[in-house]
């Protein structure tokens, strides 16, 4: 059996929030640790986390897929799409 790998990224936005979701072949969850300066590793959860409203994974049969929604601000202006 061929082991698929590689990462798939899907972006669905409306006018006022988009969802990133994000699919590995990995079967293990994601983990929000705590990263040092000089770590190597580790932060994209930490990325997700600080700007998206919500997050969350679930398990697939061949993978994972991880998910954010990030409300879309923009002060000052009124929104380009309208």
């Amino acid at each position: 059996m061929a082991q698929v790998s590689g990462v798939r990224l899907w972006l669905l936005s409306d006018s006022a929030q988009i969802l990133i979701l994000v699919w590995d072949a990995s079967p293990q969850p994601p983990v929000l640790t705590d990263v040092t300066g000089e770590a190597e590793h580790g932060r994209r959860l930490r990325i997700v986390d600080a700007v998206s409203e919500q997050w969350g994974w679930y398990a697939s049969g061949n993978g994972k897929f991880v998910w954010a929604i990030v409300r879309l601000r923009i002060s000052g202006e009124s929104h380009p799409w309208r």
